[in-house]
């Protein structure tokens, strides 16, 4: 009998072990999204190798939005030059939802 697993129920990490896949490291990969590209610098190439060495340990693992956002994003950014002018970042505004029924209150 054939055995289904939701993608919600499962992590990177029960794939690796079960299946045995593999990284695929082989830079041609996805050539399309390396074209006309500007060259890096030592520095960047030492930042970038480090933010994806960091990403692929935690990437084997349940990992949630802010942990991306702290380890891979920021670190990106600030490499982009996104944290100086004229850029401007901005965070999302908290929004409240609450209903309340037969006396509980859901926010």
């Amino acid at each position: 009998m054939v055995q289904i697993i939701q993608g919600k129920d499962v992590s990177l990490n029960q794939l690796i072990e079960e299946f045995d896949l593999q990284r695929n490291d082989d830079e041609n990969f996805f050539r399309e999204w390396q074209e006309n590209l500007p060259e890096l610098n030592d520095l960047e190439r030492q930042n970038i190798a480090e933010i994806k060495t960091e990403y692929q340990h935690l990437s084997r693992y349940p990992i949630l939005e802010p942990v991306v956002k702290m380890v891979v994003l920021s670190p990106l950014l600030r490499l982009a030059g996104f944290y100086q002018p004229p850029f401007y970042i901005a965070s999302e505004e908290e929004v409240e939802i609450s209903s309340e029924d037969e006396g509980t209150i859901i926010r």
